[in-house]
Formats: structure tokens, C-alpha cells, sequence
């Protein structure tokens, strides 16, 4: 079987040759570029899984801790999403924990799979987060002309007082109509429509959409690469990988492994009980939380306006496109797909 680290460095080349055709516009030799990197994981998997099973390795899998996201993190919720539907693509599993590191409170997912996949779950989730942020949070680029930095900046929802400070160096009445003339012009440059301009913009709503969206095109992208690879060659199923990957997560974190039925139905039948032996008092209470619960506010309303309503379509393109953009590698199908698991990229 091939070195693990020649291994991804190929892999990691095919990627880079299929971005630059990709960044050219030649989608279809990027394409091509993809499906190859593609092919190379899924045979490595294979020769991988053969081996384990001749016992020439133990087979066990193995731990790697990977940053999620912080404390006071806006974006906490859009991040695990798509770490979840990454993980779930790639078949590992993982349990997640508060670490402090460097005074900072640090959500870090222990991962427990085989190296190539954990590989794999490092690549994918490294070129999702930068591409995540690249629009929501960038930042001054010194190497970029004035105009190059407005249309990042900028379309990233910032106001154009912030921009004019990071670009010019100063506020004011006339460096704002300058950003929104050059965010015009290097929109006109792309092709693009000018999605942050004109009355009744939102910013903070704009970001929303925009996270929103992302987190939703990466994690159905990922679903789609999964079945049109199994589509074309065949689902790939390795059960027991699978299993041994789970049970090293149980084993470690025995709270995550599901119920059985038997413990289903116990715990069904003790809140039966326990809803017998209610006082009126306590029905009624009981029956006033659970209307709350699923109760459709005027926040609710809001907050859907905000994210679905016309203001918002200009955001959800943009996060989209920052998402397609992502290249996501399909070498490793989830492993036990035919069996049923109980796992599955989230689509938002």
C-alpha cells in the first residue's frame, strides 16, 4: 500500500491543478482533475480496509483533536453544522469538548477514525473554513490594489465607513461614495450585481443569509458528491470499519453510544408513568412549556424574514458562491452507507 504522506501529496496536487483550471474557467478540466484525486482516495481506502482485514495492521483507529470553533465565535453554530456534515462524508466520528488554550475557551472536536480519512476531514474542513470566512471576516490585503480590497471588504457586508478606514485610512462623507463607487466598478469588472448597496440594507441580516446559505451549499455538496460517486461506480460499504470506529468512540466517550431498544422502551415507559402520577397543577405547566416550545413568535417571524425574505436572496447568492467554490473530494464515502447509518450530512 502507498505511503500515506506520497499519498495525500498527490491528492493535494491534483486539488491545486483542478482550483487553477477551476480559477481559468475551464470547468471541465478541473473536473477531470477532481475525479482523479477522487479515484486516488477511494483505491487507497480500499487496499487500506484489505489489509486490516489480512491483519498485516492492527486495523485500530486512531485520534486526532481538531479545532471547531471559540467562545463568543458569531458564526459557532455554521461551524459546527458543516464540521458535522464533513465528518459525516468521510467517516469518522467525534465528540466534542471545551478546552482553554492561550486563555481562549476553544470547542475541540476529539475525532476517532483511520488516518486517511482524518486526513481527508483536515482538508476539507481547513478549505471550507477559509473560504467561509474569506467574505464574512477579511481583512486589509497590502498586496491588493484599492479597489481589489473594497469589493472583499465590502462584499463582505461591511459599511463603507469601516472600509474607507481600512482602505484609506481615514472616514468620511466622500471616502464612503468612493468605496460604494469602486465596489460598483469591480462588481461591473466580475460580472457581478452590486448585492450590499441601497436603502434598507441589512448588514447583520446580510451575514446571516450569507453563513446560512454556505452552511447549507457545503453540506448538500457533499451529499451530492456521495451519490453521484456511488451512482457511478457502486456504493462503497465497509461495515466493520465502520463498527470499529464507533465502538473506539463509545469505548472513550460511553455517553454517545444510542440507546438500545430495550433502554428505549424503559425510558418510555418511566416518563408514562411519570405523566400518570401528575398533579392537575403540574399537567397544566407541563402542557404551557411544551406550547411555548413550538410556539411561532414574532422574533421567530423576524429572524425567518431575514434570512428567506427578498433582502436576503443577495446574500444567499453569495454564499453559495463562495461554497461551490470549495473543492470537496469524495474519496471517502461513508463507509457503511448500506447498512443505514445514523449519520448524515446535515443540508440546513
Amino acid at each position: 500500500m502507498a505511503d500515506i504522506d506520497a499519498m495525500m501529496a498527490k491528492v493535494a496536487k491534483l486539488i491545486a491543478t483542478a482550483e487553477s483550471y477551476q480559477a481559468s474557467g475551464n470547468s471541465e478540466a478541473a473536473a477531470t482533475y477532481r475525479t482523479k484525486a477522487e479515484s486516488l482516495m477511494r483505491e487507497y481506502r480500499i487496499a487500506e480496509e484489505e489489509l486490516v482485514r489480512e491483519a498485516v495492521s492492527s486495523g485500530a483507529p486512531i485520534w486526532k483533536t481538531i479545532e471547531v470553533s471559540f467562545h463568543g465565535d458569531e458564526w459557532q453554530d455554521e461551524h459546527h453544522s458543516m464540521f458535522y456534515g464533513i465528518t459525516a462524508h468521510c467517516g469518522v466520528e467525534y465528540h466534542l469538548n471545551w478546552e482553554r488554550r492561550d486563555g481562549k475557551h476553544i470547542l475541540v472536536a476529539d475525532v476517532v477514525g483511520y488516518e486517511i480519512d482524518l486526513r481527508l476531514v483536515e482538508m476539507i474542513w481547513a478549505a471550507a473554513r477559509l473560504a467561509f470566512l474569506a467574505k464574512l471576516e477579511p481583512s486589509f490585503d497590502p498586496t491588493k490594489t484599492a479597489k481589489e480590497n473594497v469589493y472583499w471588504l465590502r462584499g463582505s457586508g461591511m459599511n463603507r465607513q469601516k472600509v474607507a478606514k481600512m482602505v484609506f485610512g481615514q472616514e468620511g462623507h466622500q471616502e464612503g461614495i468612493r468605496v460604494g463607487q469602486l465596489y460598483r466598478e469591480a462588481c461591473a469588472e466580475r460580472g457581478e450585481v452590486d448585492a450590499v448597496s441601497g436603502r434598507g440594507f441589512n448588514p447583520k441580516a446580510y451575514r446571516a443569509a450569507y453563513a446560512d446559505q454556505f452552511k447549507i451549499t457545503i453540506n448538500r455538496r457533499l451529499k451530492a458528491a456521495r451519490d453521484a460517486a456511488d451512482s457511478e461506480r457502486g456504493a462503497l460499504v465497509l461495515p466493520q470499519r465502520a463498527e470499529r470506529v464507533k465502538e473506539a468512540l463509545y469505548a472513550k466517550y460511553p455517553s454517545e453510544r444510542p440507546m438500545s431498544a430495550e433502554e428505549r422502551a424503559e425510558a418510555q415507559r418511566r416518563m408514562e408513568e411519570e405523566r400518570a402520577n401528575e398533579t392537575p397543577e403540574q399537567k397544566k405547566a407541563r402542557q404551557k412549556r411544551e406550547r411555548q416550545l413550538t410556539r411561532y413568535t414574532a422574533a421567530d417571524r423576524q429572524r425567518h424574514q431575514q434570512l428567506y425574505g427578498p433582502a436576503a436572496q443577495r446574500a444567499r447568492a453569495a454564499g453559495a458562491e463562495a461554497a461551490s467554490g470549495v473543492d470537496l473530494v469524495r474519496g471517502a464515502e461513508r463507509p457503511n452507507r448500506a447498512e443505514g447509518s445514523n449519520r448524515s450530512a446535515l443540508e440546513g
